[in-house]
């Protein structure tokens, strides 16, 4: 079971539902989730408006976040990771970082459209203050992008 958060324009849950006995797509915009059941209704997805800093998430196997993390307040990532505790083996994060071995994790930033790159940092979930305690961590895929990488880590929990 699959549990999607910040599903977007479902293209790329379109192509993994197939591969998921269940689906849960879930995303903060109503508007966005009622489009995406008028257009992808035939996949047997269910469709859920939810703030995942908030709402109680749908429990899974596996949940992914994709380009999510990035633009939520450091309180508002303490509050999903909460909520993610004991519902999920796996945490699959997908977020834009600096093109650099080394910079500034985890510098906080109000909840918004800007991301954290535009400070020359980045999300790191293992670092302070969010300190995910994984039984592993493992990148699985990296892209350079527009000033950094989009990296996309799967977290064993």
């Amino acid at each position: 079971d699959l549990v999607d958060l910040g599903c977007g324009d479902f293209r790329i849950g379109a192509v993994l539902r197939r591969y998921c006995r269940n689906y849960f797509a879930c995303d903060v915009v109503g508007p966005l989730i009622d489009f995406n059941r008028g257009k992808f209704g035939y996949l047997d997805v269910d469709f859920r408006t939810l703030d995942i800093t908030r709402d109680e998430l749908p429990a899974g196997d596996v949940a992914t976040v994709r380009q999510v993390l990035q633009h939520l307040s450091n309180d508002s990532i303490l509050r999903f990771l909460d909520r993610c505790s004991g519902r999920f083996s796996y945490l699959c994060v997908t977020k834009h970082v600096p093109d650099a071995a080394e910079f500034p994790h985890n510098r906080d930033q109000s909840t918004g459209p800007w991301i954290r790159l535009e400070q020359n940092s980045g999300v790191v979930l293992t670092s302070p203050p969010f300190n995910l305690k994984a039984q592993s961590a493992s990148v699985v895929c990296e892209a350079n992008e527009t000033s950094g990488i989009v990296r996309t880590i799967i977290y064993r929990l």
